[in-house]
């Protein structure tokens, strides 16, 4: 979420780089988004506080809630993120044009899809939800922005709708899970390098366990 709010993930690269798991027999779960939000207490040991206050900002900007949590010895600070993914990446209402906000999702899903480890989708995440805002108005709790009841009925509708965000989005993410379960390199067992390049890029280098 930083590197896309910043459009440079520097940050992010140098984070992969570094990043090894415990032991052969442990895989990383790599997610984005899970039922409660996108969680903060993770990145305070890799961003400095000024970039976590970014985040947080850049994200109620695009219509987040934020829940926070006390200290020790008082005082509060944001802990978690109430959005869908799709809500915090690309706003809502923003007017840009739908193609757009589908490629900047898919390319902030397509990282978590490709590092070493074990992807997981959250469903809202699958189905490029908004913000339930309407349910959270009506509960003030705010984790239910993230948790809309699914009505398949409406989503088969919407999904037969050419110029729908569910029939541009779903395809093109169904193409990058399939190449995610089917290309050997992503095995959790592969090696993952990564590739120098310019700020606005991740670039990774993934090897099946065989070495192809």
């Amino acid at each position: 979420l930083h590197a896309v709010y910043r459009g440079d993930a520097g940050r992010l690269a140098a984070w992969a780089a570094e990043l090894e798991p415990p032991s052969q027999d442990t895989y990383f779960f790599n997610i984005l988004d899970t039922h409660d939000g996108i969680g903060l207490m993770g990145v305070k040991e890799i961003l400095p506080p000024e970039e976590l206050a970014f985040i947080v900002d850049s994200a109620e900007s695009r219509g987040a809630l934020i829940s926070l949590k006390t200290m020790e010895g008082g005082g509060q600070e944001p802990y978690e993120i109430n959005s869908t993914w799709w809500g915090a990446v690309n706003g809502q209402g923003s007017g840009e044009e739908l193609p757009l906000q589908v490629a900047r999702y898919l390319a902030s899903r397509a990282v978590a899809l490709s590092l070493k480890g074990v992807p997981g989708v959250y469903m809202h995440g699958a189905l490029g939800s908004d913000n339930d805002l309407e349910t959270f108005r009506h509960t003030q709790h705010k984790r239910d922005v993230n948790r809309a009841t699914i009505d398949l009925e409406e989503l088969e509708r919407e999904s037969q709708r050419p110029d729908s965000r569910l029939a541009v989005l779903a395809p093109r993410l169904r193409h990058l899970q399939l190449t995610r379960v089917t290309q050997p390199a992503f095995h959790p067992q592969g090696t993952q390098s990564v590739l120098p390049g310019p700020k606005e890029v991740l670039a990774l280098l993934r090897t099946s366990p065989e070495g192809n």
